[in-house]
């Protein structure tokens, strides 16, 4: 045996049991790491693992594995299925019945007061106040995983511009019922959460950087955008937290609670948590080309049916 061997080696000998001991406890060690390490590929769990090393314990993440949790595409249906609801109810229900142009009998009291045990506002609740408010929080995640893996961030701004410019006009048929300036599209919020990404990714001091995404945020206030400088900083946290997931799930209770977002836009944070670093099979421009085109087609139903 190799041991023996080694133990009868002369005095002289650079070989002493100390030091055989830590070879040998070296050499056990580096192959039972390469064994879990080797097991550990094939593990599907989700979530968080308690490792030893350095003489203390520590969390590591898990990411899911090649072909489980959801994809980026994934994430963006959840999101865009929420976000068509929020706007159905609020381009329809809300544009005609709520706002009384449609009489709903039992919606108001002969005093004008409205009543809230009514199926509308229930449905209301459910539509906007549930569903509704999953939808921004995965729109932001996704534009950090799009800043951090594009090839080309001109490019992708560029995307943002001509659609958020594009969407605009469809924005306020829909859901505001007029041109003049007022709340624009959450496209320009995407834009404006983007270039703060960019900012805070320069080297330059600190105080300056934080300086210019102030004005970011305070711009996106003036322009009246979707979520305004609630929205900047929600990207920049969950820029911040990209990399650890229980952090993410955290920047969703501090938004909720802090940022004053609804507490139900924390349901977002469910899917965000099994998303698997894929991007998955859709085209770049199904969200961009959709997002218009559903707000034309809310204000040509209602249109329509107040025609009716």
């Amino acid at each position: 045996m190799k041991v023996a061997i080694c133990l009868a080696r002369p005095k002289d000998s650079v070989f002493s049991a100390s030091s055989l001991w830590t070879a040998c406890w070296s050499k056990w060690a580096a192959l039972r790491n390469k064994e879990i390490l080797a097991k550990s590929k094939e593990l599907p769990e989700v979530g968080y693992s308690l490792r030893l090393h350095g003489g203390g314990f520590g969390f590591q993440s898990l990411s899911p594995s090649r072909g489980q949790g959801l994809t980026g595409n994934a994430l963006k249906m959840i999101a865009v299925l929420s976000m068509a609801i929020d706007h159905t109810f609020y381009a329809l229900f809300d544009k005609m019945y709520i706002s009384g142009k449609v009489p709903l009998p039992g919606l108001y009291s002969q005093e004008g007061a409205i009543n809230t045990g009514h199926w509308i506002v229930t449905l209301q609740k459910v539509m906007r106040g549930i569903v509704g408010r999953i939808a921004f929080p995965i729109f932001c995640f996704l534009l950090v995983q799009g800043f951090t893996h594009t090839s080309n961030k001109v490019k992708y701004k560029l995307r943002l511009f001509v659609f958020a410019l594009l969407s605009e006009i469809p924005f306020r048929l829909a859901l505001w019922e007029e041109l003049s300036f007022g709340v624009s599209n959450v496209l320009f919020t995407l834009l404006l959460g983007f270039i703060s990404l960019e900012v805070l990714g320069e080297d330059w001091h600190v105080g300056f950087r934080a300086l210019m995404i102030g004005g970011i945020a305070f711009f996106a206030n003036a322009l009246k955008c979707d979520y305004g400088s609630t929205g900047i900083l929600l990207i920049i946290l969950l820029y911040l937290a990209k990399d650890d997931r229980v952090m993410t799930v955290l920047v969703g209770v501090v938004s909720a609670l802090a940022l004053n977002l609804s507490v139900m836009s924390l349901l977002a944070y469910i899917p965000i948590f099994f998303y698997n670093g894929e991007r998955g099979r859709v085209h770049k421009y199904f969200f961009y080309v959709f997002y218009p085109a559903h707000l034309i087609v809310l204000y040509i139903i209602r249109v329509a049916m107040l025609k009716n």
